[in-house]
């Protein structure tokens, strides 16, 4: 994504009278500076002060330019675990499918907890629900496609942590909470269990977001991530397209 780390600012047209000019170019050039300060803030990792600056208590970002909505759901990602400046790398790994890639993203040294679950979960429901905002573009709905396969994960985890009825869960294989490991040693009809119709409905929502963002992303040198992110909806829905307990199942058997 040529776009994903580095935000052209659009040109703006030169129009109403010549005595506003130079007082709409001051403004203009007021709005670029701090917008650059917070780009700089986000590359810094400081996520709190560009969500302090951005985000507002109704939910509703209609006001926000496209930068702004790109810089915010950027700093919603940081604080759930996921640095675009970092692990961006990590999209365009070859022969790597996406399950293995956000689990090695995810694997901070830290365990999850349900605790920590719910609240990476806030986070990508904020990015989400920004996608459905009439102004967007191809960066915003590539985020809000990455955090719907990343709230995928965080439900994968959840269900996990329920079926041992302990409190943590791992994407570190040498872990002895690895999520692999906690699926493998569970039955089919234990895990069907927990494969809950509001589970499944989080599940096709995500799956609709993720559908948006491999319409938006360009063929060319973004092939292999548009792939990966195709084919990890295909792993985890039936050959209709849907998210079901046994495509579910599947998907933990064979990806997990």
């Amino acid at each position: 994504m040529r776009r994903l780390l580095v935000i052209l600012l659009s040109v703006f047209i030169m129009t109403a009278c010549s005595d506003n000019l130079l007082e709409g170019m001051a403004d203009k050039n007021s709005d670029n500076a701090k917008l650059d300060e917070l780009e700089f803030r986000l590359n810094d990792k400081d996520y709190d002060y560009v969500i302090s600056e951005l985000e507002n208590t109704s939910g509703n970002y209609g006001n926000l330019s496209l930068r702004e909505k790109y810089l915010l759901q950027s700093a919603w990602l940081g604080k759930s675990g996921f640095s675009l400046l970092d692990d961006i790398g990590e999209l365009f790994e070859d022969n790597v499918s996406w399950t293995t890639i956000l689990m090695t993203t995810q694997s901070d040294g830290n365990d999850l907890t349900s605790a920590s679950i719910t609240g990476k979960r806030r986070y990508y429901a904020k990015i989400i629900d920004m996608c459905s905002e009439p102004v967007k573009d191809n960066d915003t709905d590539f985020i809000g496609g990455l955090a719907s396969t990343m709230d995928t994960m965080m439900l994968m985890s959840q269900i996990s942590i329920e079926l041992t009825g302990s409190n943590d869960v791992s994407f570190d294989p040498n872990s002895p909470n690895y999520i692999g490991t906690i699926f493998a040693n569970a039955s089919d009809q234990d895990i069907e269990d927990l494969i809950t119709p509001d589970i499944i409905s989080s599940l096709n929502s995500d799956m609709s977001q993720l559908d948006a963002a491999v319409a938006t992303i360009p063929d060319g040198n973004n092939q292999d991530v548009k792939n990966k992110m195709d084919d990890f909806k295909k792993e985890i829905t039936d050959a209709s397209g849907n998210v079901t307990q046994a495509s579910v199942l599947n998907f933990i058997r064979t990806e997990l």
